[in-house]
């Protein structure tokens, strides 16, 4: 099975939305709130580069295969790569998992705070997960950042209705300042969850979530960890 690459990232780091629409090499595009995209890219090299059981065996015709698809993606995102000094500068988070690998791109490197981020094993594939996370402490503040989080969610799975994707969230309430809910999705869901990290990433100076996870119903194990960092958060069992 061929490991799916799909990238995360702002409209304006794309070349036009008409052409990636247009590209042989974007098997999807969706146009996201808050001027964001997510889209996966495809080459025929990766027929070979992302087949786990002949990754390895390169000759001369693969890494060039390789080193185009690299250039057709550059060519999409043409004003990210443009503007940057070294292109693996452009990325800015990769998650991993058994059939996709998502990749966060754009300019924030080293510069967006990234909420920390927690998966079960498999759970891109399934269509019921469970959202679960925390807002940071506490503070006069706090129901403000819970109705922005709330916005969001809100953007999030309307946003989805109208690429075809039909998501229900259930509305448990918050716990202090943990959430906990479970969603179904009319597909597998890792798509749409890395497009909800991403807008509560860029959301984050008035949400304030400090963590952001996808877990099966019963995995409370997985904890949230810290994106470049040594730091981890467990997970809180919260009652129904």
């Amino acid at each position: 099975m061929i490991t799916r690459k799909v990238i995360i990232t702002a409209k304006q780091n794309l070349e036009s939305s008409e052409k990636a629409f247009a590209s042989d090499h974007v098997r999807k595009l969706w146009l996201l709130p808050r001027n964001q995209v997510l889209l996966e890219f495809y080459h025929p090299s990766f027929e070979m580069t992302r087949n786990p059981r002949i990754a390895g065996l390169w000759d001369d015709s693969s890494r060039q295969a390789a080193a185009d698809a690299v250039q057709k993606e550059k060519a999409l995102l043409g004003p990210l790569y443009r503007r940057l000094r070294t292109p693996s500068d452009a990325l800015m988070l990769l998650i991993p998992s058994r059939t996709a690998i998502y990749e966060f791109v754009g300019f924030g490197k080293g510069k967006i705070a990234l909420p920390q981020a927690g998966c079960s094993s498999g759970w891109e594939s399934v269509k019921e997960i469970r959202i679960a996370g925390k807002l940071s402490h506490r503070s006069e503040a706090f129901e403000k950042r819970k109705a922005a989080f709330e916005t969001v969610i809100d953007e999030w799975s309307g946003a989805l209705k109208e690429l075809g994707v039909e998501v229900n969230v259930n509305c448990s309430p918050f716990v202090g300042t943990y959430f906990s809910r479970m969603a179904q999705f009319s597909e597998p869901c890792g798509d749409a969850c890395m497009a909800l990290f991403m807008l509560a990433t860029i959301t984050r100076p008035t949400t304030d979530v400090e963590c952001l996870g996808f877990f099966h119903e019963g995995d409370f194990e997985t904890p949230f960890l810290e994106i470049g960092g040594p730091g981890r958060t467990e997970q809180v069992r919260l009652n129904p």
